[in-house]
This record gives structure tokens, C-alpha cells and sequence, in this order.
């Protein structure tokens, strides 16, 4: 059963160098960015959208949870773009957890 653990551990982490578009340190997530994630979130796969942002998989699927927790918090019809950015902008844990006002 180890040796299944390790091999699954190999073979992600070969997918992660594999598809890490990041282009040279760890940059942050702008307005921009981030909306540009939101307009293009249901066209691309993971690995297309961390192409199309330069970014690695699990910072694409860290935002994915981060809009995912913003849909939720919002009732229908808030859910304007401008509106999410803010949200995303948030930390995790009041999107997913917490109350968005408790800061």
C-alpha cells in the first residue's frame, strides 16, 4: 500500500511540473487577473486556464474554491463580475467558513 501511496505522489508531482505556466516567482492575484479568471472559469480545463493566466494548477484550483465559496455567499442575481472580484479578493476562510462580514 506504500509503494501505491508514493507512485501517486510521483506521478502528481510530475503533473504539477509538467503544467506550472508560472513564468519566474510567485505573483499575486490583481483585479485583472482575477477577472480575467472569472470571465474565462467555465471555457478552460485547469490545465488551459493555468496556460492562458501563467499560472500553476493548484493556484487555478485555489481560486476555483475561492469563487465557488463567493457564488454561494451571494444571492441570486448579486453575482455581478465586480462583485465576485471583491469576494475572491477575501481570504478562503470567510468564503468558505465564515461570515463575510465577521473581518
Amino acid at each position: 500500500m506504500g509503494e501505491n501511496i508514493e507512485r501517486r505522489k510521483t506521478r502528481i508531482k510530475i503533473r504539477l511540473e509538467k503544467h506550472n505556466y508560472r513564468i519566474g516567482k510567485r505573483t499575486l492575484w490583481n483585479y485583472q487577473d482575477i477577472r480575467n479568471f472569472i470571465i474565462n472559469n467555465q471555457a478552460f480545463t485547469d490545465v488551459e486556464l493555468a496556460k492562458h493566466l501563467n499560472r500553476s494548477i493548484p493556484a487555478i484550483q485555489y481560486m476555483r474554491r475561492k469563487y465557488n465559496g463567493a457564488k454561494r455567499k451571494l444571492k441570486e442575481g448579486e453575482a455581478t463580475i465586480d462583485k465576485l472580484v471583491q469576494m475572491i479578493q477575501l481570504p478562503e476562510k470567510y468564503l468558505i467558513k465564515g461570515d463575510v462580514n465577521e473581518k
